[in-house]
Parts: C-alpha cells; structure tokens; sequence
C-alpha cells in the first residue's frame, strides 16, 4: 500500500494549502487535532484497494 498523504487535502482544489489545524476540524476524527493523530488516504496500485489510516503524527 502506498501513502498517498492526507485525506482533508482530497477535499477540494486548495485544501492541501490550507492549515493542517484547521483541517483537521473537517477530517471526520473527533479528536485528531487533540490526539495528533493525522487521517491518511492508502491505496495499492495491484489490486487498486483503497482505505484510510491514522497516523500519530
């Protein structure tokens, strides 16, 4: 599975150039901002599967 980086910069045009705290308001982890943990998007180019995972930043 490769890393394809953070889910909120999936968002639209220009959130992957807006404040990572902020974002992370709109991430869908309740306590992500708290916790320093950071929502990421996988996906493997073999089977083409795709799933999100936390990462503690």
């Amino acid at each position: 599975m490769e890393d394809k980086g953070k889910v909120t910069d999936y968002f639209d045009d220009y959130s992957a150039y807006m404040d990572i705290d902020m974002m992370k308001m709109y991430d869908g982890q309740l306590t992500s901002l708290e916790d320093h943990l950071c929502l990421h998007y996988f996906y493997c180019h073999s089977c083409q599967h795709q799933e999100t995972n936390i990462i503690q930043e």
